[in-house]
């Protein structure tokens, strides 16, 4: 039904968001992704705003400031293929870009409870995310010994102390 109305109604000038994913369309030799405005690009970054700086009372105009943020991110790029949100590969920044300006308006008008303020706001709430990353394993400084390498990757000698070797 979405695909008749577009095509028939708006002659593919509209813009348009769903909550569930639609498949891509073609229409007069152009190609149209219709954007999916779910909760993934709203909440995360107002709870991390509002959990981080324990604000007490969520009103509506966080919500007005996370749309702000999330229309801000929207690149040149993204317009051309018809994009209306972010690409969500950039979802991550998009939260951190929505919980700093949360601060920074909390802070402003009194609802913000952590206190002392954190002197860089961005730098306080990128260091309290949760990363994926792994540190190095193997120290990368120490050149191992050809002779002890294995599959290109360092392989400890074990020791054999055992009466039965």
């Amino acid at each position: 039904f979405f695909y008749l109305f577009f095509e028939f109604k708006f002659q593919g000038k509209v813009l348009f968001a769903s909550g569930s994913p639609f498949p891509d369309l073609r229409l007069n030799g152009k190609l149209y992704k219709p954007g999916q405005g779910n909760n993934s690009y709203v909440f995360p970054g107002v709870a991390l705003g509002v959990i981080l700086f324990q604000v007490r009372h969520i009103d509506d105009e966080l919500f007005l400031i996370a749309a702000r943020q999330i229309a801000d991110m929207v690149t040149a790029k993204d317009i051309k293929f018809g994009r209306i949100y972010p690409n969500l590969k950039y979802i991550r920044e998009c939260s951190i870009k929505i919980a700093l300006a949360i601060a920074k308006h909390c802070y402003a008008n009194g609802t913000a409870a952590l206190y002392p303020e954190p002197e860089d706001l961005e730098k306080y709430i990128r260091s309290q995310i949760y990363s994926v990353e792994y540190d190095e394993l193997i120290d990368v400084t120490y050149e191992w010994p050809q002779e002890d390498m294995k599959h290109g990757f360092p392989v400890p000698v074990a020791r054999r102390e055992s009466v039965e070797e």
